[in-house]
């Protein structure tokens, strides 16, 4: 026989009504008759009762910060993390000859030449990591709307 109740959600509560521990499918007329395609009302409002104070705690737990696992993988620390120190990149960096145009012969022996085709960027020295990177961002950015032949 086929039962659909028992893929509802609110079997995971005992039945005030008639007494179905959970799990159980509801009972009618004094427990002689099973009800195969229902809950009782009050079976589904227990469920939900439990559902709505499920809901509360997580946003509790979610509004008061960090949950107990997370304090424990990130070892105390709760709250929003620092940014990173900026790493000066660019035009920013200190290192003699990062960011000259690569017309000039290479300043230094581990200088990158970044050059991208049909970027308005003209090509230039970088140091390798993040410097190369912003170099090579800002390439492809000056290419933008460029059209290649």
């Amino acid at each position: 026989m086929d039962e659909p109740a028992r893929t509802f959600p609110e079997l995971t509560v005992a039945c005030p009504t008639c007494d179905a521990a959970a799990g159980r499918l509801c009972t009618s007329h004094g427990g002689t008759r099973v009800r195969r395609d229902t809950v009782h009302q009050r079976r589904r409002t227990a469920w939900g009762g439990i559902q709505k104070q499920k809901a509360r705690t997580r946003a509790a737990r979610t509004a008061s910060g960090a949950s107990t696992a997370q304090k424990t993988w990130n070892r105390g620390k709760a709250g929003t993390p620092t940014a990173p120190a900026p790493v000066p990149t660019g035009r920013d960096c200190a290192v003699s000859g990062c960011g000259e145009l690569a017309s000039a012969p290479r300043p230094a022996a581990r200088m990158v030449r970044v050059d991208l085709d049909g970027s308005r960027e003209p090509a230039r020295w970088y140091c390798p990591g993040p410097c190369r990177a912003y170099g090579e961002a800002l390439a492809e950015v000056r290419a933008i709307g460029v059209s290649r032949a």
